[in-house]
């Protein structure tokens, strides 16, 4: 595995060669756009970070949105009030309304986390989530948003791949 020495720790190599692709390719960051990194945990941070000063090296502006571990589960279990858990986050939505471009990096920790919560709580939580993906999806047919989706290897992944967490990265 390639690594380089940045900043005081080792990233992998192909961890800068996504972000260069992804900030200069998918995207096409220009000079003074917003653009928003959001990670749905923690768990995507080494690639939040390469695509952060990416960003920045491609002249953008670039805010970085890191989801909590479990933020989902947090939610359900704390309430069962439908409105609450439907609630748009307003920050994102701020963003999803006016960043030219969003970078969405999946890497979730659990990808049965939600699995044991009642399915009318589950359908209203989606339900936040699915107003942003309107915003984009709206966005996107105006030719007003450049988005990417991209998934980060995490130890949930590989065990649903059935390999070990080194095995997923090289796949």
């Amino acid at each position: 595995m390639p690594d380089i020495f940045t900043r005081g720790f080792f990233m992998d190599s192909r961890i800068q060669k996504m972000a260069q692709v992804i900030i200069n390719y998918s995207t096409e960051v220009k000079p003074g756009e917003w653009v928003l990194i959001r990670s749905t945990s923690p768990a995507g941070m080494p690639l939040c970070q390469a695509l952060y000063e990416e960003a920045f090296r491609a002249g953008g502006q670039p805010f970085v949105y890191i989801h909590l571990s479990e933020e989902d589960p947090i939610a359900l279990g704390a309430t069962d009030n439908p409105d609450q858990l439907a609630a748009i986050n307003p920050m994102l939505e701020m963003m999803y309304e006016q960043a030219p471009v969003i970078i969405r990096i999946e890497a979730s920790e659990n990808t049965r986390d939600r699995s044991a919560y009642p399915l009318p709580l589950q359908t209203a939580r989606a339900k936040g989530h699915a107003d942003l993906i309107t915003i984009q999806m709206r966005r996107e047919a105006a030719k007003e948003l450049r988005r990417c989706t991209t998934q980060f290897p995490t130890f949930a992944y590989a065990q649903t791949a059935g390999m070990s967490l080194r095995q997923y990265e090289d796949f």
